[in-house]
């Protein structure tokens, strides 16, 4: 197996790429500083997790890594998104024997500031329960796709995002916390949305810091009887929710607490990535 990197725009996918044709891998989009890539073993991780899940060839972890660190020496502020799918293949679902797979990475720098508030308004657009892909990065985000459509018309920065089941997921592109006096409770992703390499951070430093964390299915009712609502994302770090559809939220105590310590995270995996 031979893995086929494609870099920024220097090359081009084959039109039978099976990414292309059936959404047939994974990605990954880490927050870039100092040309280093922060956190860099969690989304590896996530990485392997999810080409174990599909069955999917695992380029060779040196040489990834290698390309990573390429792609990213340019870029003091930004981000890379890394694009992985099972290759080319003939016509139809049934995935070739042996893939070579394909891995497209691209760096872009940025120097917006990310807003430390944000409104949420619940979407009507559901999240399809399938336990085989909850908690991976696969290429199909078509109903994120659709819930970014629905959340252009509504007057707020992000939208919520529901199970079939009725359980809160979380965000488009962002995980949910939720603040209940000095507990804390995040959805689980066990039937869908996906597990963040942040949400995993702020997970870990509730560990250290002592506090009480539950992961369990969570009803948008409940949410409306929170202290406090955040929201956390590779990219943006953690974002305090002001309003919930009419429901405002005042605090933000925890959010304040978890955010220095996790930027200070940041600040020493750029020389550890």
């Amino acid at each position: 197996m031979r893995a086929r990197y494609i870099i920024g725009l220097e090359g081009s996918v084959d039109p039978t790429d099976r990414g292309l044709a059936y959404g047939d891998g994974l990605f990954e989009t880490m927050s870039l500083r100092g040309g280093k890539v922060q956190r860099l073993a969690l989304h590896l991780d996530r990485l392997r997790l999810g080409c174990k899940r599909l069955e999917l060839p695992l380029p060779d972890q040196s040489e990834l890594e290698r390309q990573i660190g390429q792609a990213a020496a340019h870029i003091d502020h930004g981000h890379l998104k890394l694009i992985l799918t099972r290759g080319t293949g003939p016509r139809g679902y049934a995935p070739p024997a042996s893939p070579d797979p394909t891995v497209i990475l691209l760096a872009e720098s940025s120097t917006v500031i990310p807003a430390t508030e944000l409104t949420v308004a619940v979407l009507s657009q559901c999240l399809s329960e399938n336990e085989k892909l909850a908690g991976i990065k696969h290429l199909n985000r078509l109903e994120q796709v659709l819930g970014r459509l629905e959340l252009a018309s509504l007057d707020a920065d992000e939208g919520l995002m529901l199970s079939t089941s009725g359980v809160v997921i979380s965000g488009i592109n962002r995980n949910l916390f939720a603040v209940f006096g000095e507990n804390l409770c995040t959805p689980s992703l066990n039937r869908a949305g996906v597990a963040g390499v942040m949400r995993r951070a702020v997970l870990e430093q509730c560990v250290e810091l002592g506090l009480k964390v539950e992961v369990r299915d969570l009803l948008a009712s409940e949410l409306l009887a929170a202290d406090e609502l955040f929201m956390t994302n590779a990219l943006v770090g953690i974002q305090t929710v002001s309003r919930l559809d009419e429901k405002v939220f005042a605090s933000s105590v925890m959010a304040s607490r978890l955010r220095p310590r996790l930027a200070e995270l940041d600040l020493g995996s750029v020389d550890d990535a």
